[in-house]
This record gives C-alpha cells, structure tokens and sequence, in this order.
C-alpha cells in the first residue's frame, strides 16, 4: 500500500521557510523517543506516516499546551518482532537465558517544559522492589508492564509510589530503535578501551572511535553484563548491572539526539522517510498524544541538542528479598529531591520549611555566613541568631515529618552534620546549628548518594547535582551532571572527533 503523494509546490519542489530540525530521543530498552519535526512543508505526508502509529486507551492526567508535561518512555523486551535466524538476533534475544514474554526493558520519564525550554530525563532500574498498583505484594517494576492491562498498570505503580502524574505515554520495541539507528547513518562514539558483552552482542575489540549500527547500538545500550580492558589486556566485569546499563543509555542518548540532528538538519527527505517509517509502525502512545501536539512540540525544541538533555539518576541499594530475589530498593530521602523535579517542583522539598540558622560555635558572624551561603544554593532562610549553648559538630534539627527536608540540607554541608528531630519544634521547621567544625571555603559538588565515578562499581546511583557549602556564596546556575554508575565510554582525545 502507498501513502499519499508528497506535496510540491507550482511546478517546483517546495522549500522549509526557515531552518529545521529533527531530534529524536528514542528509548526503546535503550534509547527514546521525543522530538520529531519542525517547519516542514511535506504535512499531509508526515500526517500519514504518524496515523499509522498505534494508540492506546489509557487514563493519563491532563495538562496545556504550555505546561511541563511527563512523557512515560517505555522500551518494549518483546522478543515477537525479532527473527532468531537473522544475523544480528543475539543482540535482540540475547543468550537464551531470559524469558520470552512481554516485558518493559527499559522505564524512563521524560519531563519536557515548553516555557523553560528543558527537558529532564530519569530512569527506573527495572529491577526496583516496589508495591505494584492494584495487587497485595511488592514486585519488580518491570513485572507492572507483564499484566494484560500493562502500560495502565505501570502509569497507575509509578503514580501510586511516587506521585507523578503522567501526562503521555510512548512505547517502542527492538525493531523501532535499529530502525531509527540506521536512519540516521549509525552513531559515532569514542571507546576509550574495548568492551564487549557477550548476552547482549556487543563487541568493540580496539578503542576508538566507533559508529555503531543498528545492532551493535542496542547491544551497546542493552549491555547489563559488560567487561571491558585494561591496559594490561584482562578483560573485567563491570558489577553495576542494570544502573551501569542507564549510564550507558544515557550517554548514547545525547549521541542519537546529535546525530538525529545532524542528518536532518538539510532537509533530507529520504531520512525523514525512514525515520518516520522506523518509528511509526512499531510505537504505542496514548490517544491523547495527537500528531498536532508532537509536531507542535517539535517545533518549540528545534534547536534542542544532547548535551542540553538533564539526566537523573535514583539512589538505590541492593537487596536481597524474603525469597532470595537479588534485586534493588530506593532510598527514599535521597531520591526525594530528582522525585520533587517530575512532580513539577524545583528538586528541593527544603523550600518548603521553616529554616532558621543559629551559631553554635561563637565564631562572630557565622549564622549570617552560614545563611547567606544557603541562601545561595537556593534554600530560603527565615531567621539567624545566636544559639542556647556552644556545639562542636553542626547539627540540623528538624520537626517530625521534615526528615527529607532536613537531610537535603544536612547533605550540602562540608563537613556534614548530626540529624537529630526534636518534637518540641514547630511544623515544618528546620533548625542548622553551626558548630566548631563547620566551614566556609571554596567551592566543591556534592552528590545526593554517594554517586559512584566511572568505573569504580558501586551501588549508588548519581542524583543531580549542586555546590556544597563547602561553601561558596555563589550558586551554580546549571547543576552539572552526576558522576555516571559503571564503566561508560571516555570522550576523546583533544584532537579527535568522532562525528
């Protein structure tokens, strides 16, 4: 079957009045989806190939055109769209270890504000013990997708846990994301060492710059069991599993987003086509998301590129079930700041107390030191003074039910501080009590968990970031990036671009 005819113009091919591009995030166990077009003037074919996307029946919550909107990205495991004779089968079906069956490889928000002109992205270890929406038990997240109602399932399990709201749902399989790869000519990436992951596919036997196709890309970005080289040439075992595998996605997140920029910026309307025709057959939305409201969307971030996507990663630790499950739970309070962001609040649920600073230490003017640097990092102080008695180390009191609110505070400092709660304070507030070992000097960043560097295996996701008091008076205006979990690909060498 053929689509309509691609307009033209009176005799002569039809020109975009103005720049445009595509960007496309595509997240299926891997990537994901979110910026499509912008400007173009082959309409009545783009309505075409987005009206054979398939749409779903699914309670979502409303919101308007110019308001932050939470896009629930959801990477289909199905193994039903993958031939096993084919070629490049094992990077789909792995080695034959896992279950077949429906199943959500990859969970990710992806928060998009059309005013700010941010997006903000965050993943779900599939493997987070949680309750799941309408049963008795605690389970995998992933299982949620497993029911016959499964993406409602999902919405309604993320929703029930963490309260977001989910405005759109988008859901991509294996096949959609080669497609997409291949589309845009493959993606150029720098390996500082040789990986390899012998379930997933992935094979990169010299560092360097690489441009992984279609397969060796959702290889690379389903990649759970990775080794790589030393420079001895032993091959080691990255231990960080699943979180591991989100840095990974994440970094070849921007990658795609560049590169999808990059080969549609001259309005090549063959990659349009296979772009589109890539995406549309095998992805799943909610009937609310309309193909105006995409091309609308597209159009507010069409000059939106990967290293503007502003990555979260949740705290977690591991843990072993009542039944032996090695699986992974979150920690609440250090997840309460990137969990605050998809609400649709700052990150800090600290704005939402009483802080009052007092010096404990008799150093003259440190409560007004103290508070002016808090205040900097975007905390609001409400009062200073002197405290009752001298202290040695701070410490942040709070009121009961301020515990989260409280450790954000207690986390910025330098040298720390005790947590202590104190029922005879009034609700909501918080109390710093500056003590002989408090410090203002420099500027360093802190974490929201203990982020693990590349490479060093550790549990602990990265959350965002910001400057400690450590304790300069200036805050950062962009948080940087967390430090990513796991062994990732270096950025190449000065003189090298791998493009």
């Amino acid at each position: 079957m053929s689509g309509p005819p691609i307009p033209a113009g009176d005799g002569e091919r039809a020109q975009p009045r103005r720049s445009w591009r595509q960007h496309l995030l595509l997240g299926s166990g891997v990537a994901v989806v979110v910026a499509l077009l912008a400007g173009v003037v082959v309409v009545g074919y783009v309505w075409w190939r987005f009206s054979q996307i398939q749409r779903e029946d699914l309670a979502v919550a409303d919101a308007g055109d110019r308001e932050p909107k939470n896009y629930l990205v959801v990477g289909s495991d199905s193994r039903e769209v993958v031939d096993q004779n084919a070629p490049d089968a094992s990077a789909f079906i792995g080695d034959g270890s896992e279950s077949s069956g429906r199943r959500s490889d990859t969970i990710m928000i992806v928060r998009v504000d059309p005013t700010a002109g941010t997006i903000d992205m965050v993943s779900f270890p599939r493997d987070l013990w949680l309750p799941i929406a309408r049963t008795d038990g605690r389970e995998r997240i992933n299982t949620a997708y497993g029911y016959d109602d499964g993406p409602q399932r999902l919405i309604d399990t993320i929703h029930q846990n963490f309260g977001i709201e989910i405005n759109h749902y988008i859901e991509v399989d294996f096949r959609s994301f080669k497609g997409v790869v291949e589309a845009v000519g493959g993606v150029p990436m720098y390996f500082d060492r040789p990986m390899r992951d012998r379930n997933s596919g992935l094979y990169v036997d010299e560092p360097g710059c690489v441009k992984l196709d279609g397969e060796q890309a959702l290889a690379f970005s389903r990649a759970r069991h990775l080794e790589y080289q030393d420079a001895r040439g032993r091959w080691l075992d990255d231990p960080t599993g699943d979180l591991g595998r989100i840095s990974r996605q994440q970094v070849f997140m921007r990658r795609l987003v560049d590169r999808a920029a990059s080969a549609t910026n001259g309005y090549d309307l063959k990659t349009m086509n296979q772009l589109l025709s890539s995406i549309a057959p095998n992805l799943k939305v909610d009937k609310g998301l309309e193909t105006g409201k995409l091309l609308n969307l597209s159009k507010q971030f069409k000059e939106f590129g990967g290293d503007q996507l502003r990555t979260h990663t949740l705290p977690v630790e591991q843990f072993t079930t009542a039944g032996g499950a090695a699986v992974v739970r979150l920690d609440e309070v250090a997840a309460e700041p990137i969990l605050d962001i998809f609400r649709g609040g700052s990150g800090r649920s600290s704005e939402r107390v009483s802080l009052v600073v007092q010096n404990g230490s008799g150093v003259s003017g440190q409560a007004g030191q103290a508070s002016r640097a808090l205040e900097a990092l975007g905390f609001s102080v409400v009062s200073t003074g002197d405290a009752p008695s001298r202290v040695r180390h701070t410490t942040v009191r709070y009121a009961p039910g301020s515990e989260v609110p409280a450790t954000e505070i207690a986390r910025v400092l330098a040298n720390g501080a005790a947590l202590q709660e104190d029922a005879g304070l009034d609700p909501g507030e918080v109390v710093v009590i500056t003590g002989s070992d408090f410090k203002v000097s420099g500027t360093t960043t802190a974490t929201a968990a203990g982020s693990t560097a590349a490479g060093s295996g550790g549990p602990n996701a990265g959350s965002s970031t910001g400057t400690s008091l450590a304790g300069s008076a200036t805050a950062t205006a962009v948080p940087p990036e967390p430090e990513p979990v796991g062994v990732v690909p270096g950025e190449p060498p000065d003189g090298v671009s791998c493009s």
